[in-house]
């Protein structure tokens, strides 16, 4: 069984790329020490995350996030129990919207060659698994 949890949160500048990459550094390497696997979007000063691992260290590493002065008007979305996680090969995928906007219509251009045709059995999962947690955000 894995724990699943799902933030938004602003932050009060835009970040740069040097700013996005040092934190997906941080991040990667910190989530591979303790097990943790997610997905992070960025957009115009806003982050959505989705952190899969076990509960203690998922809720652990949430409240650090809280507390992490960056962030602002953070929101929990929802939290779970699964059976497998939805990422289990990205110690931290991340994804930049500023191009891709998210609307329902734009959805392949977002996931872009995600969802192109491919001969690679890990791509097509990682692909679901992408389609699959921003299905939970389509405007409705």
């Amino acid at each position: 069984m894995v724990f699943s949890l799902v933030y938004s949160s602003t932050t009060d500048h835009d970040w740069t790329q040097d700013e996005l990459v040092a934190v997906l550094d941080w991040s990667r390497t910190w989530n591979a020490e303790h097990g943790v696997t997610g997905l992070l979007l960025y957009r115009d000063c806003a982050f959505m995350q989705f952190l899969e691992g076990d509960e203690p260290v998922v809720r652990s590493l949430f409240a650090s996030i809280v507390r992490d002065r960056r962030h602002q008007d953070i929101d929990l979305m929802w939290g779970h129990h699964a059976q497998h996680r939805r990422f289990a090969e990205w110690t931290m995928g991340f994804r930049e919207l500023a191009e891709h906007p998210v609307a329902e219509s734009g959805y392949n251009r977002l996931l872009g060659e995600a969802l192109e045709p491919d001969d690679d059995e890990s791509h097509h999962e990682h692909a679901a698994a992408l389609n699959d947690f921003l299905s939970m955000f389509r405007p409705s």
